[in-house]
């Protein structure tokens, strides 16, 4: 049967086990800040390498994966560290060293397989909180969910501007406006809609930029005429690209941009209405500088 040795645990990162396994042979467990060390050895100086994980989160997330594979603990209560406790257990639970590299190994493989899968879920915040966003405004208008990322990003961009133009005086609108100010309006969809697509860029999903923009501007600016909005989206996007180059030089045009991606991000996660108000603020500063 195999036995547990000795082992030290204690609150100095020492945690060791020897272990004699069915056969007679010896097995070594160190568990310390770096990871998790098993081998055919009494005392750890020399033998066969079992395995090796040098990562101390995963060697968290292989002690979670075998304390639910082993359920009956062999281990004495005085064993208090988690990870070495369900290592020593594990192999408490085999009969001989080539089974004891086999748990270990899989269980390395599913705790990796974990975290990939944990990688893809939290690269999907954005994304999801988006679409998630657009099918409640879908709801208000009426109409039926879908996951069509690019016609998220347009309505929630639409969303937000036409909000903008309620809120905001000197958001161009229907009447009396100049076409200085109309060109404006389009910067900000361009500086909004870029930081939507870029993080969605960021979780590994590109969408066109102007695409985006043309199909919001087609809706807020839809009194132009569809042949003059795509002409001033034009014109928007060259006056976009110019004061973003600027801000290689210059520190506001960064600030600023980089105002606007915060307040993206915390408005699509949080899907707080009350956050939408940062964005008249915004636009407010980006027409102050543009008269300057």
């Amino acid at each position: 049967m195999t036995r547990l040795i000795r082992f030290l645990d204690d609150d100095n990162n020492n945690h060791r086990a020897s272990i004699r396994m069915d056969n007679g042979t010896p097995c070594w467990i160190r568990i310390d800040h770096t990871g998790i060390l098993v081998k055919k050895s009494k005392i750890g100086l020399f033998g066969a390498r079992l395995y090796q994980g040098k990562n101390i989160d995963k060697a968290t997330e292989i002690a979670r994966i075998l304390k639910k594979q082993y359920c009956d603990d062999l281990t004495p209560d005085d064993m208090r560290n988690p990870v070495l406790k369900s290592i020593v257990n594990a192999v408490l639970h085999c009969s001989d060293l080539a089974q004891v590299a086999r748990i270990l190994n899989e269980a390395d493989l599913a705790a990796e397989s974990r975290a990939k899968s944990a990688d893809i879920l939290t690269a999907d915040f954005f994304k999801n909180s988006l679409i998630i966003l657009a099918n409640r405004l879908r709801k208000i208008d009426g109409l039926p969910e879908s996951d069509n990322l690019e016609d998220a990003v347009a309505r929630i961009l639409t969303q937000l501007i036409s909000y903008v133009q309620r809120k905001v005086s000197r958001f161009p609108t229907e009447g009396h406006t100049k076409d200085s100010e109309i060109l404006t309006g389009m910067v900000f969809l361009y500086f909004v809609g870029n930081q939507l697509t870029l993080h969605l860029g960021d979780e590994g999903t590109e969408l066109a930029i102007n695409d985006v923009v043309a199909k919001a501007a087609l809706s807020v600016f839809q009194f132009l005429g569809s042949e003059k909005v795509m002409r001033v989206a034009h014109a928007g996007m060259v006056q976009y690209k110019a004061i973003i180059k600027s801000g290689e030089a210059r520190e506001n045009v960064r600030n600023y941009t980089h105002a606007v991606s915060n307040g993206v991000l915390a408005y699509v996660m949080s899907q707080d209405e009350r956050l939408v108000d940062i964005f008249c603020r915004l636009f407010i500063t980006l027409v102050d500088v543009q008269e300057k």
